[in-house]
């Protein structure tokens, strides 16, 4: 130690270890076990890497400033790269080295975002300063586009079980054709990609043991083919997760006030929320901060309730609501939506909420043009269903629209679901209202609409005698 001191100025000591603290990589500093930046304290993060476990493909929809490419995208890329996984890693292990892509808009954004993310500062990765550390960087096998200003093509990192995985980049700006030829374990889109992009990379993971598709980006460009994609139709393939500025703890209150105050309003959800940019497209234009609530300690005794209901084989959705008469004034508190599961499932989760609360909506089957059939097997399963009659959807839709903008409609937090579809409905550029992922919604305007006439409380619905309960079940209440 004398002699280094001897050697070295104390300024000269002090670089030397900040040089080498970059070289050693970011990959050791993130979530750490504890302090206020502790991995507890990133739920979304968590889930993002834990789902990676059983789903093909994962869409992490994130607010502005929560981490989406350096601790989302970038962090899981590089333990797969490195396979340097930590003790509380929860998501897929690759037990040897990787083939991997990642991809992003132009060369220009792809180099000063998801390449320096990973490597550091483009054309200098051997300063290091990313999260792979810089001695598991082969140099030898770097390989950059030209004309790029150092945009990688190819380049070998070490990987923990002694073999080399290749990673290398490529960018939107390419025709998807050119992505044609290379089998890849893993790859990684920061910002929404191309949908025939997304589907060539998908097609080079076909012969991976276990193929990983990454997807991280805040939807500034509203409801792309991407977006619909992964919140459309469920499929056990692909999953999205949300992650809000209140998901993070890195951005203070001082600063979150500040960044949404030079925003336009259209976009205040996007950067804060994540959620796709709909403008003048959005059927409820309205922001969930006028109408989301935290649960109720208990819902009056005195407040009658219903559930909307939206049936089919594809996704069967139920909102349930709790009636304020004094008040007017609706509290949508539970949910139901799943697909592709046999009425009597649907009817137990019904029940389950309390098998004295009514129904009303579309109880129509696909093939059964009266909905008799469908009707009829959820009374004989115990549920109180009836049917809606058809005033228009438009006009069901403005009685909802005009609920939460006046305050007469609330919405438990808790209801993740229903919060996705409403940051998702929106009109199409025909003016039409966009046919993708609107059960609960759906649900919704039938509850709104028609609810007040057929809630009840418990103790008014053990006063109907139940030879008669069911008499009214499909038709029209006068």
């Amino acid at each position: 130690m004398t002699e280094t001191l001897a050697r070295f100025g104390l300024s000269d000591i002090v670089t030397e270890m900040i040089s080498r603290e970059k070289r050693r990589g970011l990959i050791y500093k993130l979530f750490p076990e504890t302090g206020d930046r502790r991995r507890e304290l990133y739920p979304q993060h968590m889930e993002f890497f834990r789902s990676g476990t059983n789903v093909m493909s994962r869409l992490a929809m994130c607010a502005n400033g929560v981490g989406k490419t350096l601790s989302m995208g970038g962090y899981e890329f590089a333990l797969h790269a490195t396979g340097l996984y930590p003790d509380w890693w929860e998501g897929v292990r690759y037990t040897k080295p990787v083939r991997a892509w990642f991809a992003g808009e132009s060369m220009k954004s792809t180099r000063t975002n998801q390449q320096k993310v990973l490597l550091g500062e483009p054309n200098s990765e051997k300063a290091g300063g990313g999260l792979i550390p810089t001695e598991l960087i082969d140099f030898d096998t770097l390989r950059r586009w030209p004309g790029s200003g150092g945009l990688i093509d190819t380049c070998h990192i070490k990987h923990a079980s002694g073999g080399m995985s290749m990673i290398g980049a490529r960018t939107y700006q390419q025709e998807f054709i050119d992505w044609a030829g290379e089998n890849l374990d893993l790859g990684w889109m920061d910002e929404p990609p191309p949908i025939l992009h997304y589907q060539e990379l998908v097609t080079r993971t076909r012969g991976s043991e276990h193929p990983c598709i990454m997807l991280t980006h805040t939807p500034k460009k509203g409801a792309t083919e991407i977006v619909v994609l992964f919140t459309g139709e469920q499929d056990s393939s692909r999953k999205v997760i949300n992650c809000t500025w209140d998901d993070v703890p890195h951005l203070t209150a001082k600063w979150k006030k500040g960044a949404l105050a030079n925003v336009p309003t259209y976009m205040r959800d996007t950067v804060s929320k994540g959620m796709p940019t709909l403008g003048v497209g959005a059927v409820y234009p309205i922001p969930e901060s006028s109408f989301v609530i935290e649960p109720l300690e208990t819902i009056p005794n005195h407040w009658p309730r219903a559930f909307g209901f939206d049936g089919g084989w594809h996704n069967t959705a139920v909102t349930w609501g709790a009636f304020d008469r004094d008040t007017a004034t609706w509290y949508l508190y539970d949910e139901h939506k799943a697909g592709e599961l046999v009425i009597p499932v649907h009817a137990a989760a019904i029940n389950s909420r309390g098998k004295w609360i009514p129904g009303i909506g579309d109880v129509r089957l696909a093939g059964v043009t009266n909905g008799e059939k469908m009707i009829d097997e959820y009374h004989d399963a115990g549920c109180q269903i009836m049917g809606a009659n058809k005033p228009g959807k438009e006009a069901r839709i403005e009685k909802v629209r005009q609920g939460l903008m006046t305050g007469k409609i609330k919405v438990y937090s808790t209801l993740r679901k229903w919060l996705e579809e409403y940051r998702m409905f929106h009109y199409d550029d025909k003016g039409q209202i966009k046919k993708v992922n609107d059960h609960l919604m759906d649900a919704t305007c039938h509850l709104v609409d028609e609810g007040p006439r057929i809630c009840m409380t418990q103790q008014q619905a053990t006063m109907i005698p139940k030879n008669t309960g069911r008499m009214n079940f499909g038709q029209r209440l006068k």
